[in-house]
């Protein structure tokens, strides 16, 4: 699997006359297309995209699923770690997009999609609340395995806008599988699958991250994106949510995609001032809602 979820956005433009041509690098990371598009002189970037790159050595090393020496990799082998400060910090995210979602947004889906991939008669039961979980020690039960990989480029996303901006750029377009347009406006693409592109709109100091279930299929009917209460056809073929946080985005684009509309606009209230989710149906319809 070379990318956990359908790239359902691209940039198209900075709007702000007058700057830099764009200087733009681009890598691979946590199992996605990773790139910073800077409006400053290229040997000015050179030095920052190095320091880039170190910080996403660090963040695989602690939430990539494909490194069997990462973190998440010898939790679930061993059952029990001694987080990093890093991964402490996504695991609390974690949890709040869990509530705000009503449990859709669920790590512990790890278990099922390795049970469906495998082609499992008999799927396990596991939920969030089966994880225990302090500053100096995560323990999981025997039958359960965690994918933060719903929250995770997201995270990445936020490390890597404030590591630019503390090194004095102020307007880059971050793409590490979610999108932060620091600065800006940045013009952006929202498109579907099935559908292509959908909506426009565009980016101000603020993040986006959007879900695609059937991006990639597990089963001929399971898409990637699974119902921790257990398999079943998601009520969106796309979801985007534009906020002050990639990290939030992230998680609740995933979650966001398994809820109707009614329970989205309820959660909208306990998130942050200016949140935005653009809905896309099965037939293309397209519903905003918030901001």
């Amino acid at each position: 699997m070379q990318r956990r979820r359908f790239l359902t956005l691209t940039a198209c433009a900075l709007a702000s006359p007058g700057l830099a041509s764009p200087v733009t690098w681009s890598g691979f990371a946590l199992g996605a297309d990773v790139s910073l598009t800077f409006h400053t002189h290229p040997k000015r970037a050179d030095a920052i995209i190095q320091a880039v790159i170190l910080k996403l050595r660090e963040i695989e090393a602690a939430f990539s699923l494909y490194d069997p020496s990462s973190e998440i990799s010898r939790l679930n082998r061993s059952k029990h770690i001694v987080p990093s400060i890093m991964f402490y910090d996504v695991m609390k995210q974690a949890s709040k997009v869990n509530t705000l979602t009503q449990g859709k947004f669920d790590p512990t889906v790890q278990t099922l999609w390795t049970a469906l991939s495998q082609d499992h008669s008999t799927l396990p039961q596991c939920q969030w609340s089966d994880v225990s979980m302090a500053s100096d020690r995560i323990d999981l039960p025997d039958t359960v395995n965690l994918t933060l990989n719903g929250i995770a480029q997201g995270y990445a996303t936020d490390v890597i806008k404030d590591l630019v901006y503390s090194h004095g750029f102020d307007q880059v377009l971050i793409n590490m599988g979610e999108f932060y347009g620091l600065g800006g406006p940045w013009s952006m693409g929202v498109s579907d699958p099935e559908h292509g592109l959908v909506h426009r709109l565009t980016l101000k100091d603020r993040a986006i991250a959007t879900t695609s279930p059937k991006a990639m299929m597990i089963t001929p009917t399971q898409g990637h994106v699974i119902n921790p209460n257990g398999p079943s056809p998601a009520p969106w073929s796309t979801v985007s949510v534009t906020t002050s946080s990639a990290t939030l985005a992230d998680g609740l684009s995933t979650g966001f995609s398994l809820l109707p509309m009614s329970k989205i606009k309820t959660a909208l209230a306990n998130c942050p001032d200016q949140t935005m989710v653009t809905c896309v149906s099965e037939a293309g319809q397209v519903f905003i809602v918030g901001a």
